[in-house]
């Protein structure tokens, strides 16, 4: 007991030492020097760029397009209930835009095939604007299966 009391006291002081101590990261400024690589930027994601599923597959071997397609316009919520008010279980698709509850994401262009579509967009949120694919699938005229790029898929209702 006394030990673990002893190392204990020994790391508070030795904290209480550093405590006035700039511990912020730095980040160099200088310029790459020749014959030194520098990163490769990330390239920008379209809808062909990682087809998962067979949805996937089937949206991104469709047909370039400069709009979403009416079949999938519509707003779509969480639940029926989530369809009478504004919040974030709820968007609306339109042939330029997928519009959310603080940003909106404009499209970029869309390869869609019958009830698939993936839809590369810019969504603007504050001042950062995010590039990625969003995939569709229609269940249906009542039901959208939707994802961002790789992320986790989500079934939403067409809202009345």
């Amino acid at each position: 007991m006394t030990r673990m009391l002893t190392a204990a006291l020994a790391t508070l002081a030795l904290g209480a030492c550093n405590a006035d101590r700039d511990t912020r990261e730095t980040v160099p400024t200088e310029t790459p020097r020749a014959g030194v690589e520098t990163p490769t930027p990330t390239p920008v994601p379209t809808a062909a760029d990682a087809p998962v599923g067979p949805e996937e597959e089937a949206a991104a071997s469709g047909a370039l397009q400069s709009a979403i397609p009416a079949r999938f316009h519509g707003t779509y919520g969480a639940s029926l209930e989530d369809c009478a008010m504004k919040s974030h279980s709820r968007f609306t698709v339109s042939a330029q835009k997928i519009q959310f509850i603080e940003s909106s994401a404009e499209v970029l262009n869309v390869r869609a095939e019958s009830d698939y579509a993936a839809v590369t967009a810019d969504e603007t949120y504050a001042d950062t604007t995010t590039r990625y694919v969003f995939y569709m699938a229609l269940e249906g005229g009542d039901r959208l299966r939707y994802r961002y790029d790789k992320n986790e898929r989500m079934t939403w209702v067409r809202c009345p």
